[in-house]
């Protein structure tokens, strides 16, 4: 009996952190600045996966980069610079049951402001858009869009 109450306290404690992200969006976008973070595991809305397989596909065809997939889209920047994640600051601009944009704050060589769009889908918060308020900007949506023309 003691060794299946404690597989089973082992089984909540690895379901406390899911089960945070799936209840907090700032939870979620926390975990995208922590360091050995992959882009490639980050939960991507239904229609924003759509068009970034699209950009992949127009990525594999031209044997290089599209628009969209040539950065990391959490850093604004192909490079990084140490200390980055420290800096990271988090704040909810807007949120619903179902959706939410968080801002973050960070200096990455300079300051970079990104606000994360994120939505409920099957009861989880995922990415449905990530917008640059640095400089130019740039809305991640429509550079996968252009990285899908094969631009």
């Amino acid at each position: 009996m003691t060794r299946l109450l404690s597989a089973a306290l082992v089984l909540l404690a690895l379901m406390v952190p899911a089960f945070a992200q799936a209840q907090d969006p700032t939870a979620l976008v926390k975990s995208f600045y922590s360091e050995g973070y992959s882009e490639s595991d980050m939960p991507l809305s239904e229609r924003l996966r759509k068009v970034f397989k699209a950009a992949e596909e127009a990525s594999v065809k031209a044997e290089a980069p599209v628009s969209g997939l040539d950065f990391s889209w959490t850093l604004n920047g192909q490079d990084f610079d140490e200390g980055v994640y420290q800096t990271v600051k988090l704040k909810v601009l807007s949120s619903t049951a179902d959706k939410a944009t968080v801002q973050a704050l960070f200096k990455n060589f300079e300051p970079q402001e990104i606000h994360y769009v994120l939505i409920k889908e099957k009861g989880a918060w995922v990415v449905d858009d990530i917008i640059s308020k640095t400089g130019d900007g740039w809305k991640l949506s429509e550079l996968l869009a252009e990285g899908a023309k094969g631009n």
